[in-house]
């Protein structure tokens, strides 16, 4: 299975915008929200340069949480096209057995 969270994102782009059913929208909230995690940990750290050492420390707290979410969401990025080939698969085995009974 290939490994979406590694590839350049030109080449994800292209992947997401071909006429296959992965990777699609589970991976694509994901890349979001890794996306949206980067950017939070980004403006965190600005921050941290002109904060109080009390702010310092809620600001290195809050970067961890967003780092947990960030990795969770690579994780999802990957994780989704897997998930969502079970899914498609029991779908036909179902289809398949409801055929097999009508006739």
């Amino acid at each position: 299975m290939v490994k979406y969270s590694q590839q350049t994102i030109v080449s994800y782009l292209n992947e997401l915008s071909s006429s296959r059913a992965v990777p699609g929208g589970g991976s694509a909230t994901a890349t979001i929200g890794a996306l949206a995690a980067s950017l939070s940990i980004m403006v965190a750290r600005i921050c941290m340069k002109k904060s109080l050492p009390k702010k310092r420390q809620k600001l290195a707290h809050t970067i961890r949480q967003f780092e947990i979410a960030k990795k969770r969401c690579i994780h999802i990025i990957d994780r989704d096209p897997i998930v969502y080939a079970r899914v498609a698969a029991a779908y036909a085995l179902s289809k398949n057995q409801a055929n097999r009974t009508q006739k």
